[in-house]
């Protein structure tokens, strides 16, 4: 439906109007290089006889040629870690893309007017084929948060920030519009966000953008269009619940093991800290036991030092009253020596 809304030639009003409201270009021609067509879609969506759901991935969907530039157009539904790489090289391939058919033509022409003076030139052929190149605008359209900021369309060129200039033109210019993001910098990115969401749209909406809402009525889909839709319906549906079954595998796997992880790591951090806690629990009981220890000597030591000083007293006493060192050393325990000290 995308498709069939922006690449076909009587919408090319709303191609103009997307163009116009995010680019601030008001195209005076457009050229529509993939046309839609109902045959051709089909033909996409079948490989060998098989039906095949490409809704989840992206493509250049719409690829068109302005005036002034080529324009390509993408929708991305799901969030890819690599989708800022792949739609740098979608642009840089549109861009390479007029040289080489340029160059394809050329050989073409070539070998139908071999006596052509313009390819007996071949630095004339090369700058034919350097003048074909074109300037590429590629567009973007993510449901879902790209960039931190609140302003939902981001629009990236070649630019010099020391010397605040910018190419001869605008060679490329890749745009994201972000449509998870709330705030809008105009009104008209604000419809186009609720058109893309399915939200209903304003009454002030202009009219290319009420065109494109009746273009997503089923009622007026072709009966081909329908079975295509319901075939896509369909395998989306299955493509979503195949996603979620796979999803709450991987979750219980992983739970799984990750309870399987959790217990080893938890076992051998718990290990390791109860063997700390233990030989500070140890450290702890030996230094309280170190310190009764201590308190026991030094209150033996005490108790004998006390008993020393006693009888030192007496000793010195019995001396006082004359009596002989010998009796005083066998009532005191004192040795003589010590006697005739006091």
């Amino acid at each position: 439906m995308f498709h069939k809304t922006f690449a076909s030639v009587e919408n090319k009003d709303i191609l103009a109007g997307l163009v116009q409201d995010i680019y601030g270009i008001k195209p005076k021609s457009i050229t529509i290089l993939d046309p839609y067509d109902i045959r051709v879609y089909t033909e996409r969506r079948i490989q060998d006889g098989i039906p095949v759901n490409n809704l989840r991935h992206t493509r250049k969907d719409v690829t068109a040629r302005l005036e002034i530039a080529d324009l390509t157009i993408e929708l991305q539904v799901g969030k890819d870690d690599f989708f800022v790489q792949r739609t740098i090289k979608y642009a840089c391939e549109a861009y390479t893309g007029n040289y080489n058919d340029a160059f394809m033509e050329g050989l073409v022409q070539a070998r139908n007017h071999r006596d052509a003076m313009l390819f007996e030139d071949e630095e004339a052929v090369i700058l034919s084929r350097y003048a074909s190149l074109r300037p590429v605008y590629a567009l973007n359209i993510v449901n879902y948060i790209m960039f931190p900021d609140d302003l939902p369309l981001r629009v990236l060129r070649f630019y010099d920030e020391k010397r605040k200039k910018s190419l001869d033109r605008d060679w490329l210019k890749i745009a994201y519009f972000e449509l998870k993001k709330p705030q809008m910098e105009t009104k008209r990115q604000g419809y186009w966000r609720d058109y893309f969401l399915g939200n209903p749209l304003s009454k002030s909406a202009p009219d290319y953008l009420r065109k494109a809402v009746k273009l997503l009525d089923y009622a007026n889909l072709t009966e081909e269009e329908r079975k295509m839709f319901d075939r896509d319906e369909y395998a989306q549906s299955a493509y979503e619940s195949e996603l979620y079954t796979a999803r709450r595998i991987g979750r219980d796997e992983g739970r799984k093991a990750g309870f399987k992880e959790g217990r080893a790591e938890g076992k051998a951090k718990g290990f390791k800290e109860g063997r700390e806690e233990g030989r500070e629990e140890g450290r702890e009981e030996g230094r309280e036991e170190g310190r009764e220890e201590g308190r026991e000597q030094g209150r033996e030591q005490g108790r004998e030092e006390g008993r020393e000083e006693e009888r030192l007293a007496n000793a010195a006493r019995m001396k006082a009253d004359g009596m002989d060192a010998a009796l005083i050393a066998k009532y005191t325990g004192l040795d003589t020596e010590k006697i005739s000290e006091l």
